[in-house]
């Protein structure tokens, strides 16, 4: 009796030690590490806000989060330093971006694969639409945009003065001047012009043409090349599952 109590205790040591082994183990798993996130100092939406609202960007960081080792936190700079600082190393990344606005410093950053399109569309005053199928089809006019943005086909126009550029800080400033006759027509992203008609001018304006559509991905510093490298393959993970698209689609 004693024996048959001494091997079943053996054996239930055995498979208890069995069962251990099969457990994967959480000793090696790499620590989760924060990347800091550069964001300009105003409210984006339906990018981001810097309240409790949460945007495209944060709700997409939140994805990646949850099915990595990553965490963000985010810093604020305006527009050219947090390009600088992103290409200088003083912010891990930038989201909402492409390498063909961010020519200037593309040999000091990474960027990921894209994981979504950003094009430009033309906006008039719904009493104040006229025909445009390229560029120059607006010689003389005021065209509305954002300070500091590129327009690769309206660059040359702008510079020669075809085209007069009139600046605002935001696109939400940029649709106010065209509201109020101070443009003849704008020019914006098309994501955040469908949202601001939605929300803040409803019925006031009418969108036009498409221009200058490029794709988006995120810029890493290269101090940080790594982390951007495992980043890009998560982005296309959820690209791939319909994720960025269903959120896209919600703003």
């Amino acid at each position: 009796m004693i024996k048959l109590t001494a091997l079943i205790t053996l054996c239930l040591l055995s498979n208890h030690a069995l069962s251990d082994q099969s457990q994967p183990s959480t000793r090696d798993d790499p620590p989760r590490e924060t990347l800091q996130v550069g964001v300009f100092p105003d409210d984006y939406p339906p990018l981001y806000w810097h309240d409790e609202r949460q945007g495209i960007v944060e709700r997409l960081l939140k994805k990646i989060s949850s099915v990595s080792r990553f965490d963000f936190s985010y810093t604020r700079a305006p527009f050219n330093r947090l390009i600088h600082k992103v290409a200088t190393g003083r912010i891990d990344l930038e989201t909402w971006t492409s390498e063909a606005w961010r020519s200037r410093v593309s040999s000091q950053v990474y960027f990921t694969a894209p994981y979504a399109e950003h094009c430009e569309i033309l906006v008039y005053r719904r009493n104040n639409v006229f025909p445009v199928t390229s560029p120059s089809d607006l010689h003389g006019k005021r065209l509305g945009v954002v300070k500091g943005f590129t327009f690769n086909s309206f660059t040359k126009l702008f510079a020669s003065k075809v085209i007069y550029r009139i600046n605002s800080s935001n696109e939400e400033r940029v649709l106010n001047l065209l509201l109020h006759g101070r443009t003849d027509a704008a020019l914006m992203d098309q994501l955040i012009a469908s949202y601001l008609f939605r929300t803040t001018y409803p019925n006031q304006f009418q969108k036009g043409n498409q221009f200058d559509c490029v794709p988006v991905s995120f810029m890493f510093s290269k101090k940080k090349i790594k982390q951007g490298i495992k980043i890009s393959k998560i982005l296309q993970q959820l690209k791939k599952e319909g994720f960025i698209d269903r959120l896209m689609n919600e703003f």
